[in-house]
Parts: structure tokens; C-alpha cells; sequence
């Protein structure tokens, strides 16, 4: 399972998505960032806008992230990208783990 999510941080991709449906283990293997966005339930992405896609598209990638990377890849400003995290957060795309200087943010895939 590990060697999945090296080969997709490897190639860029967004990292595989796990998930148990009664006896069965579902994986999910992205051929393309896009497809991290297509892949999110219904609900959450009516609530995204064009912005937001493209930022998913990226923290797809990442199994966790700093607000200041996720700025500097982004080219958002400061308050921007807290607005895009908090977001994320709402909609359960991303869970808060730490504080003050040393806050992550893990991703989940829903």
C-alpha cells in the first residue's frame, strides 16, 4: 500500500484513496489531479468554486500541509489561503492538527 502513494507523490498525482465498504477494501488510484475533483462526493463539490477545484487539485496530492505551503505553491496571499483552508476544514477536505506555528493541516478524501 505504501509503494501506491510513493509512486503517486513520485508522478505528481493525487495520493490513492482507501476505503471500506463492508468486507471490501476500495482503492482508488487518480491518473490525474483533475480526477481528485471529479472524485469528491456530490455534495462537496457543488459547494467549491473554480478557485477552490484548483486548490484541491494540488492538496490532493499531499497526504498533509502547511498554510504556508499551500500559499507559496498557490501564489495566494496570507489571508487567501486561510480562506481556502478554512473552507477545506468546513467541508471536512482537510483536518486541523496542531497549533499556533506549528498547525497542519492532514487531507482527507472523501
Amino acid at each position: 500500500m505504501r509503494t501506491f502513494g510513493e509512486a503517486a507523490a513520485k508522478h505528481g498525482l493525487p495520493v490513492p484513496k482507501y476505503a471500506f465498504d463492508g468486507l471490501y477494501l476500495n482503492l482508488t488510484i487518480y491518473r490525474d489531479a483533475k480526477a481528485a475533483v471529479s472524485g469528491l462526493k456530490a455534495n462537496v463539490l457543488i459547494k467549491l468554486n473554480d478557485d477552490e477545484k484548483k486548490s484541491w487539485e494540488y492538496l490532493a496530492t499531499k497526504t498533509s500541509v502547511t498554510r504556508k505551503e499551500f500559499e507559496g505553491h498557490m501564489g495566494f496571499d496570507a489571508r487567501k489561503a486561510q480562506r481556502h483552508i478554512k473552507r477545506f476544514v468546513e467541508l471536512g477536505l482537510l483536518r486541523k492538527v496542531g497549533a499556533s506555528s506549528s498547525t497542519e493541516y492532514e487531507v482527507h478524501k472523501t
